[in-house]
């Protein structure tokens, strides 16, 4: 291959990966809304069939809802925004080290939405789960 369709290729490469990693700081992209305000009473997970193991988690309606402890009260869950107050990408749950992450640019969050690691400075919204008959709803 020659050198000048080589160095095309690897800009046009380049570019198509710098426009995905802009896509994924956006706060759009999904159906989702960060600065709106979600309405947690649509949220309901049936946990006999959702987050039945320590440590999995669900995105809905811009809630993100993690299983914390094996019972089924409240406080083996919690309920937080599911968007970085950074720049609005959806955070995920690592059991592992029992916080939330950021993808986009490595901001932490506790199971409380405190910040633990910026770039973000503002903590996450925490909802109030509650359990009746195996139904989680968060409001």
């Amino acid at each position: 291959m020659e050198r000048r369709l080589f160095l095309q290729l690897l800009g046009v490469t380049a570019a198509a990966a710098c426009a995905g990693c802009l896509a994924s700081c956006s706060k759009s992209g999904n159906n989702l809304s960060p600065s709106g305000n979600p309405n947690p009473s649509a949220v309901s997970i049936d946990l006999n069939s959702q987050l039945l193991q320590v440590g999995d988690y669900v995105v809905s309606n811009g809630i993100i809802i993690a299983r914390l402890a094996s019972g089924n009260t409240p406080a083996d869950f919690t309920a937080l925004s599911a968007f970085c107050t950074h720049q609005g990408t959806i955070i995920s749950y690592v059991a592992s080290e029992n916080l939330f992450y950021c993808p986009a640019h490595g901001s932490e969050f506790s199971t409380n939405g405190a910040v633990l690691r910026g770039p973000a400075t503002s903590p996450l919204k925490q909802y109030t789960v509650q359990i009746n008959n195996n139904i989680l709803t968060v409001s």
